[in-house]
């Protein structure tokens, strides 16, 4: 009497190995034998199956937009009461662009951070080059008026050019 040797599978808390007339296999030689017995086909279709079957319920069941809520409001940053009036219709789905907006709107928040900061600093160096005693001093509010007025300069450049 011929008796069929069993491919035995042996599940451990951190794997899944096979075991052939009680020596371990390797993945190659489990491999062969999966071939010869033509369980690897269908093994394939099951794992391609488990790999692919939880995106197709993703796909069908699309989450509602919703707007997004911020930790930080920037002042100016407004979203659209609706989506109609952000939302644009592409050949490849729906394009809204909350990041764009975003990116934009503290673009435009930190440009004005930066002018008052370049007031600010211009307003010091003038002050250290009024009451500047030694000639150190008239120098470094100068110098502190000068850098204020190049940054500011640079600041509203960049503003005008993008």
């Amino acid at each position: 009497m011929n008796k069929k040797k069993k491919i035995k599978w042996v599940l451990t808390s951190s794997s899944l190995r096979a075991e052939f007339d009680g020596a371990r296999l390797s993945p190659v030689a489990i491999g062969r034998l999966l071939r010869r017995r033509g369980l690897l086909l269908a093994m394939t279709i099951v794992i391609v199956f488990l790999f692919f079957a939880p995106g197709l319920t993703v796909l069908a069941q699309a989450p509602p937009l919703t707007k997004p809520a911020l930790g930080v409001d920037i002042p100016g940053l407004d979203f659209g009461k609706n989506f109609a009036d952000v939302a644009q219709k592409t050949e490849d789905g729906v394009l809204i662009p909350f990041l764009a907006q975003y990116i934009s709107a503290a673009y435009r928040y930190l440009i004005g951070v930066s002018v008052i900061v370049a007031i600010i600093v211009v307003m010091y160096g003038g002050f250290l080059y009024m009451v500047g005693s030694a000639v150190s001093d008239v120098k470094r509010g100068k110098k502190y008026i000068f850098d204020a007025i190049l940054g500011l300069v640079i600041i509203l450049s960049a503003y005008l050019i993008l």
